[in-house]
């Protein structure tokens, strides 16, 4: 979207604060400063915080000033604002039936337009996580929205230069394809990923990776099958390269702790002794590490996410490899 950055820097400002107070657990200072000057994007979720933490109550408003105190050139942001609103609305609330009267979703779920239907199918999926828990084992999707998501499916098979919000979109949505198309559009989706690096630069490292994690762990919660986790170490050996060639990545201790996480499930997956023991050890090396370092990380966000992820560990290894406990 034109100016937004723009928009964002200029709201900060005038209402008077810093970077690292609207950026900090959001996204890194060099991407913020890529995103204020309009290098870059930061994804719809981030974008939703960091509009929050600027006491602006909706991307309606945003897009309102940015349309005042800019000359925009692109075409009509309706649809995508539309999206995000309800998008939004169907992460924070209970669900409730009656959206569907009122929503885009009935508006467009019918449109002659793909990308139109594509949107609505998009919230419809929004609206429907929002049923279930995270304790959950396995989700199945009601039967009557099938064609839905082989219609979602489609349409990015379809495409073989995929949008920015494409690219946003499958990471969150591909673990409920047919596996064999989703690897095909999981080599898709990094083709495409890989054109924006030149623009995007260092931080793109951060984002391609944020992006792998964010697929992986969604695959293992809804897709428990042998084959996913072969897929999951796939890429836990991706992103192990990464790391490899450039080792400050792991400075992004959420990436670098999800990745942990990642190794653990597939070590209990194979009843891997070893590689359990190793992501175990490492959440207390990084317990150690936050527990010497307590003032520099906030004990809400980076300590949460940490207590977190180490549970989430326990309960998949208890799972997939409860003779691991009697081994220790």
């Amino acid at each position: 979207m034109e100016f937004l950055g723009a928009t964002i820097k200029k709201l900060r400002e005038e209402k008077g604060f810093t970077v690292k107070e609207v950026y900090t657990g959001v996204v890194s200072r060099t991407t913020a400063y890529r995103f204020e000057n309009d290098f870059t994007d930061i994804g719809f979720s981030n974008l939703r915080e960091i509009t929050h933490r600027l006491n602006i109550s909706s991307l309606d408003e945003l897009v309102y000033l940015r349309n005042k105190w800019f000359t925009v050139t692109e075409g009509d942001d309706s649809l995508l604002s539309a999206v995000n609103k309800e998008i939004t609305m169907h992460q924070t609330q209970a669900y409730d039936p009656k959206w569907e009267n009122v929503s885009i979703y009935q508006q467009f779920k019918d449109s002659p337009n793909s990308k139109e239907r594509f949107y609505a199918y998009l919230i419809h999926f929004v609206a429907l996580l929002n049923m279930w828990h995270v304790d959950q084992d396995i989700v199945t999707f009601p039967s009557e929205f099938t064609a839905e998501y082989q219609f979602m499916q489609q349409y990015l098979l379809k495409m073989t230069t995929w949008t920015k919000d494409e690219l946003e979109i499958f990471p969150v949505i591909g673990c409920f394809f047919e596996p064999t198309s989703r690897t095909v559009l999981l080599k898709r989706f990094k083709v495409n990923y890989a054109k924006y690096h030149e623009h995007i630069g260092q931080s793109w490292y951060d984002s391609y990776i944020n992006h792998l994690l964010n697929y992986a762990l969604s695959i293992n919660t809804y897709d428990k099958q042998l084959a996913t986790y072969v897929e999951i170490d796939q890429i836990v050996s991706e992103i192990n390269a990464l790391y490899d060639k450039q080792p400050d990545l792991k400075l992004n201790l959420i990436n670098y702790q999800r990745l942990i996480l990642l190794n653990g499930i597939v070590g209990a997956t194979n009843q891997d002794y070893q590689r359990v023991a190793l992501s175990f050890e490492m959440f207390q090396q990084l317990k150690t590490f936050f527990g010497t370092n307590i003032g520099v990380f906030d004990v809400g966000t980076d300590i949460g996410v940490f207590e977190y992820l180490e549970n989430y560990l326990t309960t998949e290894t208890q799972a997939l490899f409860p003779a691991y406990f009697n081994q220790i």
